[in-house]
Order: structure tokens, then C-alpha cells, then sequence
């Protein structure tokens, strides 16, 4: 897990490794303006760098600005895993649709959105994924949004709140789509290349 190096130069290249990470991708997606795919082979996708309370994505969880889709290869083998304190997702500003992963281990302590959290001025469409192992000690251990969502999630898992009970439905999911089928990728990351035509290859 690391950040860009120069967000807005079409290029996702982290510091210092030089690798196109998933924070990365997101950094430059925001920094361009939206627009772009994020396409995540199967694998597991570390969250690591600590520090809440920064809002442009490069400590902590991971900030969506602008319009974006972050498309897994299925929600069972394509694992986003928080392990640095805070939430997995942000989602700030923009339309984000996420589809295809597993979102876990997100965990807020006097906050909403443990697994993510949806603010006023921004939207989120979840589709076919699985958000388990999140919690919030206040409000939305799995999700917490300030605007309506739309949302088709394959299973809400043991995702929890101190101050309220957490959904229950687990909606069944069509099996993935065989043009996002992926290889397993032993170090899951972002190949670098530029943005144009919108679209990013992890």
C-alpha cells in the first residue's frame, strides 16, 4: 500500500516502490477528475498506511473524490483488507461504483461508515460485493450513508455498530462475468500505465 508520487500527471506510479497500488490508482483518479475504471484482478489488497483524519487519500482509508468504478473479478477472491485503523472507503465526492470485491476490516471508533461511508455530497452504487468484519462503535458497521444508496451487495457479514444492528440479508449473486475473470495475482497491484482511454488494470 503506498501513494501516488505525483497525482495528476497520468501516470499511477507510487512512492517509493514506483508500482501502480490500488490508493495509488484512486489518487490519480481524483486528481484527473473521475472518469476512470480501476480493475482488480483476484487477489488481496492491503490496506496499510495509517492516519485518519486526511482527506485526500494518501493515509488511512481510501478517499474517493471524483467519479470512479472500481470493478473486482469476484467478490470471493478479490479481498480489499483495512488494517491500518480506519474505514475502507470514503467516498467524498463524485459517483462511485464498486462492484466484484470483498471490503473487511474496517473499524472507526466515534465515527460512522466502517466499512464505507457515504457522504452528503457524493454517491456510491454497491453492486456484488461482500462487506464483512467492519465496524463502527456509532453508526453503519458495514455502510453509512448520508444520501440514498443503491446498493446490491452479496452479503453483509458480520459487519457490526455499538449503537445499531447491522443488515442481515444476504441477496444471492450472479457468478462473475467470464471477460472479468483474472489470474491470481501473488502481489496484487496496478499496472502502470496512463489513464487515457479511462481505464486502469491491477
Amino acid at each position: 500500500d503506498e501513494p501516488d508520487a505525483k497525482p495528476g500527471n497520468h501516470k499511477c506510479k507510487s512512492t517509493p516502490s514506483k508500482v501502480c497500488t490500488l490508493r495509488a490508482a484512486i489518487m490519480e483518479n481524483n486528481a484527473l477528475g473521475g472518469g476512470n475504471t480501476i480493475v482488480l484482478a483476484a487477489g488481496t489488497y492491503q490496506v496499510t498506511i495509517v492516519g485518519d483524519n486526511e482527506n485526500a487519500g494518501k493515509t488511512g482509508d481510501l478517499d474517493i473524490l471524483q467519479n470512479v468504478t472500481i470493478q473486482g473479478s469476484y467478490a470471493p477472491t478479490t479481498i480489499i483488507n483495512m488494517t491500518a485503523g480506519d474505514r475502507v472507503f470514503d467516498v467524498r465526492g463524485g459517483v462511485a461504483n464498486i462492484s466484484g470485491v470483498t471490503i473487511q476490516g474496517g473499524y472507526l471508533d466515534n465515527d460512522t461508515g466502517g466499512g464505507i461511508a457515504v457522504q452528503t455530497s457524493a454517491k456510491a452504487k454497491v453492486h456484488d460485493d461482500t462487506l464483512a468484519n467492519n465496524h463502527s462503535t456509532t453508526e453503519g458497521g458495514a455502510i453509512y450513508s448520508s444520501v440514498p444508496l443503491a446498493t446490491r451487495a452479496r452479503m453483509l457479514a458480520a459487519s457490526y455498530a455499538t449503537t445499531a444492528s447491522a443488515p442481515t440479508s444476504i441477496p444471492k449473486s450472479r457468478p462473475p462475468a467470464p471477460s472479468l475473470k483474472c489470474q491470481q495475482s501473488p502481489r496484487p497491484m496496478v499496472t502502470p500505465i496512463r489513464l487515457s482511454p479511462h481505464s486502469m488494470s491491477i
